[in-house]
């Protein structure tokens, strides 16, 4: 099993922690396990009994968790599992706009349509500890200060979930968290966002075909079966979440299409200046 990519910071009175890893598996990995009744799961079983939307989106990575913790013993933390948690199970029939026209064509056509939220919509805002009091307020962010060029002591964003709403669109969950100069000054903000992929380039079927797929990579090149992908970062952690976050959209195609990438037939190559460094771990196929 592939293991988390963690790292942490002690930033004022806060302790601030994230993990990076691998996606979600897509079946149990462990059904001897799972299937006795002792509380323990599997992290696919574990999801499937604790949400209650009827499936997952494509890539949801279980591990990628944010935590802040203050030192008077509040705490805050970003989950893709609690975040699924407000994905609506019941709402109105969500259609694309190519819907209408699509049964206009074909009458005889038999109408399904999903009664959750497909589009995986959500409001989550983090999972506060019971000592944490929110209250409304009037006050705005002072877009003036962010403005201010202040040192970034650290930056991470971190995905939680991402879904391609079968090939209409993006839905995607992220936590940025930012560390500034100031006072200290942190500040973090989690966003969903769901947009049309305009222009949306993908791998086309065919053992002599392919094309460029919509993955986090720097350059994408296809020569005839083969693809080429190169990710370059600042550290070796932003290149390996890039990396892994590409190989999980092609592996996830890969499911949508009925084929699976070998890994053992996959290579690659670190180019650093630096004679000593630690190299990116990636990984396919989960």
């Amino acid at each position: 099993m592939l293991k988390a990519n963690s790292q942490s910071i002690d930033f004022g009175p806060w302790h601030i922690s994230y993990e990076v890893s691998r996606i979600l598996p897509s079946v149990c990995s462990t059904k001897v396990v799972c299937d006795r009744d002792d509380g323990q799961f599997c992290e696919y079983c574990r999801y499937c009994k604790e949400l209650v939307i009827p499936h997952f989106p494509d890539m949801v990575f279980p591990k990628n968790i944010l935590s802040l913790n203050h030192k008077g013993g509040s705490k805050i933390v970003f989950s893709p599992l609690d975040a699924l948690k407000g994905v609506a199970n019941t709402v109105e029939a969500i259609e694309v706009a190519c819907a209408g026209a699509w049964q206009e064509s074909r009458p005889d056509a038999e109408k399904l349509k999903k009664t959750f939220d497909w589009t995986f919509s959500t409001d989550y805002k983090g999972t506060l500890s019971d000592n944490i009091i929110v209250e409304s307020t009037n006050e705005n962010i002072n877009i003036e200060l962010l403005k201010q060029r202040d040192q970034i002591l650290f930056y991470h964003d971190l995905t939680l979930f991402e879904d391609e709403l079968h090939d209409h669109g993006i839905s995607k969950l992220s936590v940025k968290i930012i560390g500034r100069d100031r006072d200290p000054c942190i500040w973090w903000a989690a966003n969903w966002q769901r947009a049309p992929l305009a222009g949306r380039r993908e791998m086309a079927r065919g053992s002599r075909k392919a094309r460029r797929s919509m993955i986090k990579a720097n350059l994408t090149q296809a020569f005839a079966d083969d693809v080429v992908l190169m990710f370059f970062g600042q550290s070796t952690s932003s290149v390996e979440e890039d990396a892994n976050q590409g190989l999980a959209h092609i592996n996830c195609w890969g499911v949508k299409n009925k084929m699976r990438f070998m890994p053992s037939k996959t290579n690659s190559m670190v180019v650093i200046r630096k004679l000593n460094y630690d190299g990116p771990v990636v990984h396919m196929n989960a």
